[in-house]
C-alpha cells in the first residue's frame, strides 16, 4: 500500500487493474487502488488459489501480469513461474531478482538499480521519481520527544527479523566497542513469534553484553513511531536494507546510517538518503565505513541534533511522496503496444 498503490491507481488511466488476493489481505483503502478485486478462495488450501489465478488468466486473457512483490509467499513464487500473460513484470516490493524465465521485466527506479548484471530480467527503468510512496494511513500526530538523561545514546533498529544478518550484528558489536559514549541498541522488530523474540534477545546479550540492547515487542504503528521519535539515531540493516523503516525514521527527523552495494536490496537505502539530501558520509560503501560513520554519528551530539533540526525544518520525508506515479502505466502501455506489434 505504501510503496506501490499510487502507481497502480495511476495505471487505471490505461488499464483495468485487477487485484487477486485473499479477502483479508487487503483493506478498504487498498481496494480503492484497483478497478476490481477478486478474492481468492480461503481455507481451501494452496492449490485452489493457484487454480483460480490460472482460470482467470485463461478466461480473460490479460495483457499484463504485474506482481508488486515476488518471494514472500508460496503463491507469488509459483505464479512467477507460470506464463499467464504475454507481458509479465515483477515489482520490487521485496527487492530481488526472480531468476524466472516467465518474468520478462522488473520495474525499478533508476537510482535503485545498482549493478544491472544482478538482474535476470530486462529492466523497466522508471525515473527516480516514478514510484512515489504514500504516507501510512495509520499516521497520527507524533508525541513530543521525552526528556532523557544526558550521556547514553539510544539507537533504533527498525527491521524485520530476517534482516538482522550476522554481518550486521557484528557491525553493531564493533560500533558499541569503539564508541566513546555509552550506547543502547533498541531492536524494533517484526515477523517473529515469542520464541523467536526470546532468541533475538539472547543473541543481542551475547553481542553487546548485558544492558546494551533491548528487544521491543511488536506494538501499534503509532506506538512504534513514537518509540522511534525518542531515539537519538537509527541504523539500517545490511545487506538487505529498509524502505518503510527509513520513511518512518525520516518522518520524525531521526538521522541514521545505511550501507549500499551492487544488489538492489542493498541499493535502495542509499538512494533514499540521497533523495532526501542527506550527507554522503551517512551512506557507507563497506562494513568498515558503516561502523566508522555510526560511531561518528553516535559520538557527536551537536552534529546529530543539527541533522535532526534540518530534517524536520525541511520536512525531508516529503521527498519520498513527490513524483510522477503516472509514468509506470505509460511505460507499461508502451511495452504492451510493442508486444502487439511483434505478434501482429
Amino acid at each position: 500500500m505504501r510503496t506501490h498503490s499510487r502507481t497502480l491507481s495511476a495505471a487505471r488511466t490505461h488499464f483495468d487493474v485487477v487485484a487477486m488476493c485473499e479477502a483479508d489481505a487487503i483493506g478498504s483503502l487498498g481496494r480503492e487502488a484497483f478497478t476490481r478485486v477478486i478474492d481468492l478462495p480461503k481455507d481451501q488450501g494452496f492449490v485452489p488459489k493457484l487454480a483460480a489465478v490460472r482460470e482467470f488468466a485463461e478466461a480473460e486473457c490479460p495483457d499484463v501480469l504485474y506482481m508488486p512483490s515476488v518471494g514472500m509467499s508460496l503463491l507469488s513464487n509459483c505464479v512467477s513461474n507460470m506464463r499467464l500473460a504475454p507481458l509479465q513484470i515483477a515489482g520490487l516490493g521485496h527487492p530481488a531478482t526472480t531468476h524466472s524465465e516467465c518474468i520478462d521485466y522488473v520495474s525499478v527506479e533508476d537510482d535503485y538499480v545498482g549493478d544491472p548484471a544482478c538482474f535476470s530480467e530486462a529492466l523497466l527503468r522508471l525515473p527516480k521519481d516514478g514510484q512515489p510512496y504514500r504516507p501510512s494511513p495509520l499516521m497520527e500526530a507524533v508525541a513530543p520527544r521525552k526528556k532523557k538523561a544526558e550521556g547514553r545514546v539510544d539507537i533504533g533498529i527498525a527491521a524485520s527479523l530476517m534482516k538482522l544478518s550476522p554481518s550486521f550484528m557484528e557491525a553493531c558489536r564493533q560500533i558499541a566497542a569503539r564508541s566513546s559514549v555509552p550506547l543502547h541498541f533498541h531492536f524494533l522488530t517484526s515477523g517473529g513469534d515469542a520464541v523467536t523474540m526470546l532468541h533475538l534477545a539472547k543473541v543481542a546479550r551475547q553481542a553487546f553484553v548485558t544492558n546494551k540492547a533491548t528487544v521491543v515487542p511488536r506494538q501499534s504503528y503509532m506506538g512504534y513511531v513514537n518509540y522511534l521519535n525518542n531515539m537519538d539515531m537509527f541504523l539500517s540493516p545490511f545487506p538487505f536494507g529498509n524502505t518503510n523503516g527509513i520513511v518512518d525514521a525520516f518522518t520524525v527527523g531521526l538521522p541514521g546510517i545505511c550501507k549500499t552495494g551492487r544488489e538492489v536490496f542493498e541499493r535502495i537505502d542509499g538512494a533514499m538518503f540521497m533523495r532526501a539530501y542527506m550527507p554522503g558520509w551517512m551512506v557507507a560503501e563497506t562494513a568498515e565505513e558503516y561502523v566508522e560513520a555510526a560511531v561518528r554519528l553516535a559520538n557527536n551530539h551537536e552534529e546529530r541534533e543539527s541533522l535532526r533540526r534540518y530534517m524536520l525544518e525541511k520536512n525531508v520525508v516529503q521527498r519520498f511522496f513527490e513524483g510522477r506515479p503516472e509514468v509506470f502505466g505509460e511505460m507499461v502501455l508502451d511495452l504492451v503496444e510493442q508486444q502487439r506489434l511483434k505478434t501482429a
